[in-house]
């Protein structure tokens, strides 16, 4: 009955002319169907004959080549996968057995090694210092963050590219020799590996009660620790600073779940695989969620992937400032493959967007104030002569402190020099994270929110916007 009211013509209009019949329902999926059919088995015929290209040479490369210690298969299929990956991006990679073991450890925060993160510049070919780990060999050695490796192993790396450097690879108890470099000056570390053990959160109180937490790469557990110190801090906590600066990235599903604490509904994230069609979104929990206090994120040119995934969340729910230098820019999701040998893939299976649909990919995120690391030079004055002051001023009268006089007490007045000064060395040497203190205490001292302090930066940014499109 249906398929004859499906058939059944109708008498067209004057002006009209007659409708084509219209193919059966069932005849035009058949239809179909086979069309994908025969399409799908000259791609299967297609993929075929080009393994068979690789299979035929691979054959003629082992039993023909002049020197047959450089051919056996297994070298010539490691080649071959080297090969393949090189023509992708370059985060896609194949990994040995030795280096896919490596990179499965730091996930989980140990591995045989000498405690550097270190980061290759592309525009002076130098490997750079990101940070060391504690108590690594590197550390107990006295090597620093922002140290340039000048040679590994007696070969010196200047004018050489990343992929001709000698290899850092090794197991407990491989020694290697590193040529370092600092303000000019060269010194020789012989260094052994051995198990070293990442921490990637640390915490302390910034008085008084400005939390800081550095989040040096996201690994297994490492929104467990964030919460577990945040749970601690709640009641004591102003405010906050969340540092990712030197943050490479890590496990992806714990800088979602770092986000999640900090944002109490809505998107955290979109990933879109090779299928445009398909994309997977992560949702907020209000459960899980620590509010109520002012935050400030920390970043630089070297935090990137997951670590731009939470800079990301944070500065598009308006829930942080973002501080500090404009980020790495690596958009894309990878995932380890391991092959029957136990060496293994790391594979660009996806790109990822912040909440509000922004692909950072080669873009980076900028940060809403930014700051360099280094505290710029004293601005020198327009004026021709110097600017004199009442301390220049000759026969000045000498200032006394009121205090104690006449029995009255004053309240004491402390700036913010003074907590700082109360600060390790090595923190007060850190300019970046000086200015985000200074902002955070002068936000509370005006009793501004988060919410206050984020609408403010929305409304200076919509006004640049409008100013330079003028």
């Amino acid at each position: 009955m249906f398929e004859a009211s499906l058939l059944a013509e109708e008498k067209p209009l004057a002006d009209e002319k007659p409708l084509a019949k219209e193919e059966p329902a069932a005849e035009k999926s058949g239809s179909l169907f086979a069309e994908e059919m025969e399409k799908a088995r000259k791609q299967e015929q297609k993929d075929l004959e080009a393994l068979e290209v690789l299979s035929t040479a691979l054959h003629h490369l082992s039993e023909s080549y002049v020197d047959q210690t450089a051919t056996e298969l297994s070298q010539l299929v490691e080649a071959a996968l080297k090969g393949m990956v090189s023509s992708l991006d370059p985060h896609t990679t194949f990994l040995t057995k030795e280096q896919f073991d490596k990179l499965h450890h730091r996930t989980i925060g140990k591995y045989a090694g000498i405690g550097l993160v270190l980061a290759y510049d592309q525009l002076d070919r130098s490997l750079n210092i990101v940070s060391v780990i504690e108590n690594s060999p590197a550390d107990e050695a006295g090597i620093r963050k922002d140290d340039k490796i000048i040679a590994i192993n007696g070969t010196s790396l200047k004018g050489l590219d990343f992929s001709d450097y000698p290899s850092m690879e090794g197991s407990h108890g491989t020694k290697i020799q590193l040529i370092i470099e600092r303000n000019k000056q060269t010194k020789t570390y012989n260094l052994t590996y051995k198990l070293v053990e990442m921490k990637s959160v640390h915490a302390k109180i910034l008085p008084p009660g400005i939390g800081y937490i550095r989040i040096t790469s996201f690994q297994e557990e490492t929104s467990e620790k964030v919460a577990e110190i945040l749970s601690r801090q709640r009641a004591s906590l102003a405010g906050l600073i969340l540092d990712l600066r030197g943050n490479s990235g890590g496990l992806l599903e714990e800088a979602i779940a770092v986000s999640d604490q900090f944002i109490e509904s809505g998107l955290l994230m979109s990933v879109m695989g090779r299928d445009s069609e398909s994309v997977h979104r992560y949702f907020a929990l209000k459960a899980s969620t620590f509010s109520g206090f002012p935050m400030i994120t920390l970043v630089d040119g070297d935090s990137a992937s997951a670590s731009e995934v939470l800079a990301g969340a944070l500065q598009d729910h308006e829930r942080a400032i973002i501080m500090g230098e404009k980020t790495f820019g690596k958009g894309s999701v990878q995932s380890l493959i391991p092959l029957p040998d136990g060496s293994g893939m790391k594979i660009t299976i996806a790109r990822y967007y912040t909440p509000s649909g922004r692909s950072i990919q080669a873009e980076g995120i900028v940060p809403d104030l930014i700051l360099g690391s280094s505290e710029p030079e004293a601005r020198v004055s327009r004026r021709r002569e110097p600017l004199v002051k009442e301390g220049d001023l000759a026969g000045h009268i000498e200032k006394k402190e009121i205090q104690g006089f006449g029995g009255v007490k004053y309240p004491s007045v402390r700036g913010f020099d003074h907590y700082i000064s109360k600060w390790d060395s090595q923190d007060q040497l850190d300019y970046q994270l000086k200015m985000a203190y200074i902002y955070l205490k002068a936000w509370l001292k005006l009793g501004l929110s988060q919410k206050s302090v984020s609408s403010y930066q929305g409304v200076s940014k919509s006004q640049k916007t409008k100013e330079s499109a003028q």
